[in-house]
């Protein structure tokens, strides 16, 4: 079970890294994705009675990697890749396809480039839970994608540590039951949205993998 969780945190923390914008990814992603490349081989054994969502999930996730992996490697893949996902969640700032932001997918009527107070406060209660905070000088804040993602991960490695009793005085249904709470208040509620807009807008292969994957891995989540 802790396997598992670990494995599920790398998953996430490649794939909050692959929301950065290109430029600021492809250094972090060329440091990470032999190891969750191994992490997602090396789980194949610990998968035997959990349900097939998870199993599926983590397969997809295996198949994106190795070819995030290849495109990293492959200088006209990724500037094509950059390019496009660059032009959907980042250039033209107040103009974005495809903005990364919840706060952006809870207002009705449109895409409007502002912050809703209340996501960030819960999502700054939730981040604080686990004595975390979001950056706030960084170019976007506690509701951006890769930030969201990136609690995620902390999560289950801290239901992980808890699990194998390196955390005595952490429950981990505690953590299971704080990890669902996050689920379904935040990322469940607009990364469909924003996987939508992805696949609308974008064309590159690479872009939709992973979008596809980030959703499997967030709806196989119910199945832990």
């Amino acid at each position: 079970m802790e396997k598992l969780h670990e494995t599920y945190s790398k998953a996430y923390r490649l794939l909050s890294m692959a929301f950065l914008p290109p430029s600021t990814s492809k250094p972090l992603l060329e440091s990470h994705t032999n190891d969750i490349i191994d992490e997602l081989i090396g789980i194949e054994l610990e998968l035997e009675g959990w349900h097939p969502k998870i199993s599926e999930a983590l397969g997809n996730a295996e198949i994106f990697v190795g070819e995030l992996n290849e495109c990293l490697g492959n200088r006209d893949c990724w500037e094509k890749f950059a390019m496009e996902f660059s032009s959907l969640t980042v250039s033209g700032f107040k103009h974005v396809k495809c903005p990364p932001f919840e706060s952006i997918y809870v207002v009705k009527g449109g895409y409007k480039m502002i912050e809703v107070p209340a996501v960030a406060e819960s999502l700054d209660r939730y981040y604080s839970m686990l004595g975390l905070e979001a950056d706030k000088q960084k170019a976007f804040g506690s509701d951006h994608i890769s930030v969201e993602l990136e609690f995620l991960a902390a999560l289950h490695d801290a239901e992980a540590l808890a699990l194998k009793g390196s955390l005595s005085d952490v429950n981990p249904i505690d953590i299971s039951e704080l990890r669902n709470a996050f689920l379904e208040d935040h990322l469940l509620k607009w990364v469909t949205e924003l996987g939508s807009c992805l696949r609308e807008h974008g064309r590159n292969s690479l872009i939709v993998k992973t979008v596809d994957t980030v959703e499997s891995l967030l709806f196989s989540e119910r199945y832990l």
